[in-house]
């Protein structure tokens, strides 16, 4: 019960707060048309709408007046204009193609050839395709200006959910319950790749981008994931329920998504952060779409209400106008300053580099903190020569709050960013760490944690027995309530979405699954629900003393707290009290310290100033795996 009561609260949360201002502008209603599907004609004169009702209805886009009806006999279930707005296509429980004069209101032909409902559709920007999506698990391509069969693509394994024909008209993708994306060559029909395992449940919607770069797909696991060219570029976490419908913004620049948990979600592209999350809707959301100018978004909810949306201050672009800005040099020149969505390797930095980010425009660490020069700060090399089988994963999570809308800024980790930053520099001069031997990440989502995690654990695989690994995380833990599991937490993932997260043990099992030399762990993060800042956390109003691990292989880790306590910040030094302990030792000692000496210096250090600034018992502990319980203490970081 206590989980559903935060739950619902995170919910609540959400669905109050939003960055973009998107007011109601409009609502078109008919009564007795209970909507399904719907689609936006390319001059934006015009919308049409399926109902349950068995009827497809064209609505004037400026008036809401319905000027046509069209009788479909069976529930339709997709909807899409002809490029040239001639014509509408549409597909449902009839199992045939319908190609009407919505002008009209005059069926012009039908096309036989499914054995069952048709589910999906689309058509190509050209006006020569159409492509469609049935549960007889068959995609059919169809000649539209001969309005006849050209073929079959065969290859998925369930029904076909989702088809959606690339900008260039060369490619098209599906999405099916066999929980795979394929995507096929135009109009050879030949498949280019599948991508297996897509989704961990069955996929419902798929979209591409304008510029043809990213394929959205959203399926039954809440997840919606990007791709290029066959490769995971990206996972959002948002939803709470069944994803429904995917629609990319004129310019690329957004994605509109709506689910079966009745919220639609407006993304940012190029970050993965929520720009505006709706208000719980009557019903579920089954249709999202954007005019073709970009000043506003369509949503319906399985209700009898079009509802239009006012996105004019997010500067949309309309299509055409965005091709041309998003094409050569330009187009080159914004991936450049916005980065990839994900990095897996970051590139080589200075010192004085500020945060590896995907995020457009980041600040310089030294804006964010204006802080004084800070004696652990002030790191030089002390004459050890890289180790070239010394490697460090290094996070550092501090901006929650950017990620999930209803968090404030209470609710993100005080100097988690600079903590990780100076860790990298004692990493590189007083670990021996060869500075291309770090993975280094701030303020990463679910997807580069599990990438980066994964990474590390490929390479102990390869090196057979010879990585001396460092995992340093700030950030914040989480316990389950039930298990009492405590997890390592994304930025965009909440203590209501654990299944995102990572399991604090299954982080273990990487780093050890395969022989190294060392694996030596430091985390400033407590799993108890209470951390730096409480606001991620307050709405529990309780502590839990999270699970022990038991892990083997070399493994030393020490840990900012125990039980139920809290990791809590230095103020005055700007870092975690752990981690500015932590510092200081290697520092100090130019890191000739025993892994002995440094835990017994962490516990008396910490535990004494955590009162005096903190008025909290802070205590870390070090936890040691079975393997080497007898000889841990005598470990060095370097003789």
């Amino acid at each position: 019960m206590r989980r559903k009561i935060f739950t619902l609260i995170v919910f609540l949360l959400i669905s109050w707060t939003g960055y973009a201002q998107v007011p109601l502008a409009e609502t078109y209603s008919k009564r007795g048309h209970k909507i399904l599907c719907t689609a936006y004609s390319p001059d934006a004169r015009y919308i049409a709408t399926g109902g349950v009702d068995d009827r497809i209805m064209i609505w004037d886009a400026q008036t809401g007046n319905v000027i046509k009806t069209m009788d479909n006999r069976d529930w339709p279930l997709a909807l899409k204009f002809t490029p040239d707005g001639q014509y509408l296509v549409s597909g449902g429980r009839t199992e045939r193609v319908k190609i009407w004069d919505y002008k009209t209101g005059k069926l012009v032909k039908e096309l036989k050839g499914h054995r069952d409902q048709i589910l999906s559709l689309d058509i190509s920007p050209d006006g020569n395709y159409i492509a469609t999506g049935s549960s007889d698990r068959l995609i059919k391509l169809w000649d539209l200006k001969q309005r006849t069969f050209i073929k079959d693509l065969k290859g998925h394994r369930d029904q076909v959910t989702s088809v959606s024909f690339s900008p260039d008209g060369k490619k098209l993708a599906s999405g099916s319950e066999d929980h795979t994306v394929r995507e096929w060559n135009i109009p050879s029909g030949t498949e280019i790749r599948t991508i297996k395992g897509a989704h961990r449940a069955d996929i419902r919607c798929l979209a591409y981008s304008p510029d043809g770069n990213y394929l959205a797909s959203g399926a039954d696991d809440k997840l919606i994931n990007l791709w290029k060219d066959g490769k995971k570029e990206n996972s959002l976490i948002g939803h709470k329920h069944i994803l429904q419908h995917l629609a990319f913004s004129p310019d690329g620049r957004y994605l509109l998504s709506g689910g079966y948990d009745k919220f639609f979600i407006l993304w940012e592209t190029a970050t993965g952060k929520i720009v505006y999350s709706s208000q719980r809707q009557r019903d579920k959301v089954v249709a999202v779409g954007f005019s073709p100018d970009g000043n506003r978004m369509m949503t319906a909810d399985l209700t009898y209400d079009l509802k239009f949306w006012d996105i004019s201050s997010l500067n949309i672009q309309a299509a055409a106008v965005a091709q041309n800005t998003l094409s050569g040099t330009e187009k080159k020149q914004e991936d450049s300053d916005k980065g990839q969505l994900y990095r897996e390797q970051p590139e080589k930095q200075t010192e004085t580099t500020s945060r590896e980010t995907p995020l457009p425009a980041a600040k310089p660490k030294t804006e964010t903190h204006p802080a004084p020069v800070i004696d652990v700060d002030q790191v030089k090399p002390v004459g050890i020569k890289p180790d070239p089988y010394r490697y460090a994963l290094i996070i550092g999570n501090e901006d929650y709050s950017s990620y999930q809308l209803g968090l404030r800024s209470e609710s993100n980790v005080d100097f988690a960013v600079r903590d990780a930053e100076i860790f990298r520099k004692y990493a590189i001069h007083v670990l021996g760490v060869p500075e291309e031997n770090i993975i280094f990440l701030t303020d990463a989502r679910a997807i580069e944690m599990h990438r980066a995690i994964n990474k590390i654990n490929m390479i102990a695989n390869i090196t057979k027995g010879k990585a001396d690994i460092f995992f340093y995380y700030a950030g914040h833990g989480f316990p389950d309530e039930v298990t009492q599991e405590p997890y390592l937490i994304p930025v965009d993932v909440s203590g209501a979405d654990l299944e995102f997260a990572l399991k604090l043990n299954d982080v273990y099992t990487k780093l050890t699954e395969h022989p190294s030399l060392r694996v030596t762990v430091f985390l400033d993060a407590c799993f108890s629900g209470g951390a730096r800042n409480q606001g991620l956390v307050a709405a529990r109003g309780v502590k839990i003393k999270p699970k022990e691990n038991i892990f083997q292989g070399n493994m030393v880790v020490f840990s900012a707290s125990s039980g139920d306590q809290s990791s809590l910040p230095y103020q005055e030094m700007k870092h975690g009290m752990f981690t500015y302990y932590l510092l200081k030792k290697l520092k100090d000692t130019g890191g000739k310290v025993t892994y002995k000496e440094l835990s017994d210096y962490l516990k008396e250090q910490v535990a004494v100033k955590s009162i005096l600034v903190n008025n909290k018992e802070q205590i870390p502990e070090t936890n040691i795996s079975v393997d080497i319980k007898d000889s841990w203490g005598n470990l060095r970081f370097h003789p």
